[in-house]
């Protein structure tokens, strides 16, 4: 029988789920982004011409497209319509929590029903649309395998944070911050506060820049390539990923736990339902993101055997659900 091809789309630069889920479904990553800004409009417009393109071109049997924006499936069902070919939704939290795309709920529900399968990220999220009549399951994250790079350490005799950011407003930034200073004044110059990610495009940061960026206690690494990045996490003692958004389970989150490392993450049922109490788990709130990230080095010999035995749990599972989602796919 001739194997399935398959496409996988995103609107915009592809990362760590779309890298992984390309790998293990054997498909071909497109990531649809540009370098410049535009208008919303026209850059929709041209991401609608750049698809189909690539969709003609390849012909595949299964396109999967993350969302958001539903856009991209809406374009990718006219192309089904005329071309053939099934596709699979990869539904980010984003597309059903975020208040901006709640406008388009109707067409969210045509496109869902349509689809072959939805892949949710988690079971909250799946709770919200379980009464849709569409064919959905959870997927989380496949755990990310980390490059074969050697860990940095920025501090020989410091104890190392990382604040994984991308400097986005649904980011608990400012508490972060303030996490950072509360443990300086109670431990000194012990402590070495590292934020990741491009802190050049974060224009509320530009504004206290000649405070924060001449703390010795607080490195920003600025845009770094990917083995940089994970050589960096490598040696950090703990990691710390946030979101303000309930029910979101951040990349960040799923890096510090492939790294068996400490991680310090929110308080959303939706995670400890997963991972239990082999992660450490706080409010978005300065005092308590201290405290948590105080505990989680403290802890970490004890959390690194918790972490890497959850692991082995998720992974199972993880095989067990994508294994049924081959199948089906291959009947088809």
């Amino acid at each position: 029988m001739r194997k399935k091809k398959v496409v996988y789309i995103v609107w915009g630069s592809p990362r760590t789920r779309a890298k992984e889920l390309s790998k293990k479904f054997n498909a071909r990553l497109y990531g649809v982004f540009f370098s410049f800004p535009l208008p919303v409009v026209l850059r929709y417009l041209i991401s609608t011409i750049k698809s189909l393109l690539i969709l003609i071109r390849e012909k595949p049997d299964y396109i999967i497209a993350q969302v958001p924006p539903i856009f991209l499936p809406f374009v990718v069902y006219i192309y089904s319509l005329f071309f053939g070919g099934k596709y699979l939704l990869d539904v980010h939290s984003g597309e059903i929590i975020d208040k901006k795309w709640r406008y388009f709920q109707p067409l969210r529900k045509f496109l869902f029903r349509r689809a072959f399968l939805i892949l949710m990220h988690n079971s909250s999220n799946f709770n919200k649309i379980k009464n849709w009549k569409v064919n959905a399951l959870v997927l989380n994250d496949p755990i990310p395998i980390p490059p074969d790079v050697k860990s940095e350490k920025l501090c020989n005799n410091c104890k190392e944070v990382v604040f994984i950011s991308t400097f986005g407003i649904d980011e608990p930034f400012n508490e972060c911050l303030g996490a950072a200073n509360i443990l300086k004044k109670k431990n000194g110059n012990k402590w070495l506060f590292i934020f990741t990610g491009d802190y050049k495009s974060a224009k509320f940061l530009q504004k206290h820049k000649d405070i924060i960026f001449k703390n010795k206690d607080i490195i920003f690494t600025g845009f770094v390539n990917y083995d940089k990045y994970w050589s960096i996490l490598k040696g950090a003692d703990v990691i710390v990923s946030l979101n303000k958004r309930k029910d979101v389970i951040t990349c960040g989150l799923w890096e510090g736990v492939a790294l068996e490392k400490p991680v310090v993450t929110n308080n959303y049922g939706c995670i400890e339902e997963l991972f239990g109490d082999a992660l450490i788990y706080t409010s978005n709130d300065a005092i308590a993101i201290a405290n948590a990230v105080r505990n989680a080095f403290l802890k970490r010999s004890i959390i690194k055997k918790k972490i890497k035995d959850r692991k082995i749990e998720i992974e199972k599972r993880w095989r067990e659900v994508f294994s049924m989602i081959l199948n089906s796919m291959e009947k088809k």
